[in-house]
């Protein structure tokens, strides 16, 4: 995990801001501060850039842990929310944690912040690595999805040429089928011109209703 911490204070104590600084740093955390006591102040800040720890007073004149926690909500970001308070009764430190804060820690109890930064610091991680495999999950799924939707298009696409060369492939069918047949009928004919002429030939004073019937008589016999 990198030593480098972005952290804003919302503190009206500048005293109080500077120790919670020191704290930080002293534990070895290369920090980037911003100290703030206004609703106004927070959205600024939400906006500016990302952030890895907010640290709030619990009440101030112009402001409070409860507002805060609000515009955190109302923001989408996931960082980590600890109250660093002066005395605060057990029923404000549960509203607090249902509302979002992750944990909350005496200001006479300073032992228990940089333990209480660091696990929630670790467990910001395990959401962010959790959320990145949801988010990579869900890419999947979807690019999955479109995949088997073009594959079920190819499907159908190619049921239908499939449908279309078989179509083509009987009428190619009718056609060879009908092509012979005019070959032979042609061929037929063909010889019983050629047998005509030979009648002619041997017979040049016939009638021609004598040829022909001659001409049927063979073919009738040949069909037979």
């Amino acid at each position: 995990m990198s030593n480098r911490l972005r952290t804003i204070i919302i503190e009206d104590s500048d005293d109080d801001a500077t120790l919670l600084q020191r704290e930080l740093r002293s534990a070895g955390y290369e920090l980037t501060s911003l100290v703030i006591d206004t609703s106004d102040g927070l959205r600024t800040a939400l906006r500016s850039q990302e952030w890895n720890l907010i640290l709030s007073d619990n009440s101030m004149p112009q402001f409070s842990a409860a507002a805060a926690l609000g515009i955190l909500r109302e923001s989408g970001l996931d960082i980590p929310f600890i109250v660093v308070s002066g005395a605060i009764g057990e029923e404000v430190a549960v509203e607090l944690m249902r509302m979002g804060a992750h944990d909350f820690v005496m200001k006479d109890k300073p032992g228990r912040l940089m333990p209480a930064i660091e696990r929630e610091l670790r467990e910001a991680e395990v959401r962010r690595e959790r959320l990145k495999s949801m988010r990579e999950e869900q890419r999947l799924s979807k690019q999955i999805q479109e995949e088997h939707q073009k594959l079920e298009q190819r499907v159908t696409e190619l049921s239908a040429l499939n449908n279309l060369f078989q179509k083509h492939l009987v009428e190619t069918l009718e056609i060879e089928t009908a092509y012979r047949e005019l070959v032979e009928g042609l061929s037929m004919v063909s010889a019983q011109v050629d047998e005509l002429w030979k009648i002619a030939d041997a017979h040049p004073l016939r009638e021609p209703d004598e040829i022909l019937l001659q001409i049927r008589g063979r073919s009738s016999m040949q069909e037979g």
